[in-house]
């Protein structure tokens, strides 16, 4: 039968036809029947999610998939497996608690006058080497050592800078000279030649700016008004010239009232009895011969006036009378007044001298250690006092405590030795004895506001150190109200070393001028004075002798 042959051929004709590869999917499993078992295999661990890539338990969201998502039904999470709100993430542990902050350390004295010594010598072989690099980093060197021992006035180093300079400015070089003038100002702000030379050296350098070269000499006037050496030496000059010209005046007045009444005098000469009968020439000149008598022996000045006075005090008017009797007095006051102005410019060899170089200059250690060979152990307050803040400049802190307790015993109501004193214990890390010393001083220094402001100053650092701002803050403005010049001139916020961060006192210079006032050699000079006027008159003539001839003078009147 056709059909019966036809479909057999069919069917291995499409079997053996070539047809293209379709894709090898699996056949859909209907929806009632079981799912096939998976083969045995382990199952893979989770692996942990790279950076930028959802979490396996919490899918991206749309947004971080796509930044422009299409609108569409949002996702069911429970479809997902993920729960509707997420835990609240544990809050942030707490700060660790902020340590106190620790004060910076105070630089202890490292350095010697021996290194300033040193750095003066390398500065000196490099000016005469001609290395300005060398010389300038030299002293810049001294300068540093200078104001770590807490040293003002380097002066026998200022005279070696101003002995340069004037040799710089004859060979004709004001700028080494101005170079030089400046560095001895700055070792030794207080001597006037220092600001002399600078003063020459600027009118050198530009001889159209006259200002620079004024301020300059300035600055050198006050420097020898607030220096004592300078000061006393001028004081002592101009009241020398004072007396002086005070005797002379005294001496030519009376001489100048006997030359006026000279011819009388010789004419009533003439007339005495024992001389009536003689020629005139003769008794006037046996009257000269008198009158210069007290002169030719040597009587000394007072007898020469006086025999003066009593030769013309007949032939005077009122007024002329009046006029030598001044002048009688004030030769009569001349010894009192030479020992007054001797007492008050007296300072050269002093104990003053001394506790002043120690306080205000750079003395060598050989002078210092003679004067405490000197003072032994019951030395002056003001002498003890100084040698303390001596040995605390050079850092030996046990030293200057036993000075300052020496002075502490000689004067109980010395408040600036107290303000020292504390410096020491806070130097020695004792902050409480320091603030003790302090407030003592501050109780103890009454109208005195240098040391008021020094003690309230320190006791400021005291509080700064134990963080207590406020306390700190109240010192300090304190301190500025009393004396703030003298704290900005010797106290430093930035600066921590030993000599600077703390304000010393230095010994009152009332206590230095009395030490120079009970110095010998003045009431010495008065007696030589005394001496020269008097003559061959006994030491417990004067004053009587002067007094006594007015008296008699004006009982002839």
């Amino acid at each position: 039968m056709p059909t019966r042959t036809t479909l057999p051929t069919l069917l291995l004709a499409l079997a053996l036809a070539p047809w293209p590869a379709l894709a090898q999917v699996e056949a859909p499993t209907p929806v009632d029947e079981a799912e096939p078992a998976a083969p045995d295999r382990p199952p893979e661990p989770a692996r942990p999610p790279q950076p930028g890539q959802a979490s396996p338990e919490r899918p991206l969201s749309a947004t971080a998939r796509d930044p422009s998502p299409e609108p569409g039904p949002a996702p069911d999470p429970s479809a997902a497996g993920v729960p509707d709100t997420l835990p609240a993430p544990p809050p942030p542990p707490p700060p660790p608690p902020q340590e106190k902050p620790t004060a910076r350390a105070i630089e202890p004295v490292t350095v010697t006058f021996a290194d300033l010594l040193s750095h003066w010598a390398d500065r000196r072989a490099a000016v005469r080497e001609q290395d300005p690099a060398r010389a300038a980093a030299a002293a810049a060197a001294i300068l540093d050592v200078k104001r770590r021992l807490a040293i003002e006035n380097l002066t026998w180093l200022a005279l070696g800078e101003v002995r340069e300079s004037a040799r710089a400015l004859a060979a004709h070089l004001p700028g080494e000279a101005l170079g030089h003038a400046e560095l001895a100002v700055k070792l030794a702000p207080d001597l006037s030649d220092a600001h002399l030379a600078l003063a020459r050296a600027r009118l050198a350098r530009n001889a159209g700016d006259p200002l620079a070269a004024l301020s300059a000499l300035g600055d050198a006037l006050a420097a020898a008004a607030r220096e004592p050496h300078t000061r006393r030496a001028f004081v002592g000059d101009l009241a020398g010239a004072a007396l002086a010209a005070l005797f002379t005046a005294a001496a030519a007045a009376v001489l100048l009232l006997l030359l006026r009444s000279l011819r009388l005098f010789l004419h009533d000469f003439h007339h005495l009895p024992l001389l009536r009968g003689s020629a005139a020439v003769q008794a006037g000149f046996l009257g000269l011969v008198l009158l210069l008598a007290p002169l030719a022996f040597g009587l000394g000045p007072f007898l020469v006036l006086a025999t003066a006075l009593l030769a013309s005090w007949l032939y005077l008017s009122l007024s002329e009378r009046l006029v030598a009797t001044g002048a009688l007095l004030v030769v009569a006051a001349l010894p009192w007044a030479v020992g007054a102005v001797a007492h008050a410019t007296a300072w050269t060899g002093t104990p003053a001298e001394e506790v002043y170089e120690l306080e205000h200059g750079a003395p060598d250690d050989a002078d210092v250690a003679d004067l405490v060979a000197r003072v032994g152990e019951a030395p002056p307050p003001a002498v003890a006092a100084a040698l303390g803040r001596y040995y605390k400049r050079r850092g030996d802190l046990a030293q200057a405590l036993r000075w300052y307790g020496l002075a502490s015993r000689a004067d109980e109501r010395a408040a600036e030795v107290l303000v020292n004193v504390g410096n020491v214990r806070f130097l020695q890390g004792d902050l409480e004895a320091a603030k003790a010393a302090y407030l003592q001083a501050s109780d103890r220094a009454g109208g005195n506001l240098t040391v008021q402001a020094a003690a309230h100053y320190d006791l400021s650092k005291v509080y700064l150190r134990g963080s207590d701002i406020e306390k700190s803050s109240a010192a300090r403005d304190r301190a500025e109200q009393e004396d703030g010049p003298f704290l900005r001139r010797h106290g430093a916020d930035d600066d921590f070393s030993a000599n600077r961060y703390l304000v010393d006192v230095p010994v009152p210079m009332a206590k230095v001028r009395a030490l120079a006032d009970g110095d010998t050699a003045a009431a010495g000079l008065g007696e030589a004075a005394r001496a020269w006027l008097a003559g061959v008159l006994p030491r417990a003539a004067w004053p009587w002798a002067p007094l006594g001839l007015l008296v008699l003078l004006w009982g002839l009147a």
